[in-house]
């Protein structure tokens, strides 16, 4: 999702967003 906003809100919300786990980790995280 390159340059795409994958979600807003609190650093723990982020934290806990899949989309954000799988942009940092890889999709098998």
């Amino acid at each position: 999702d390159y340059g795409k906003k994958l979600t807003e809100g609190s650093a723990a919300e982020v934290r806990r967003n899949p989309d954000v786990i799988a942009a940092y980790l890889g999709a098998h995280a």
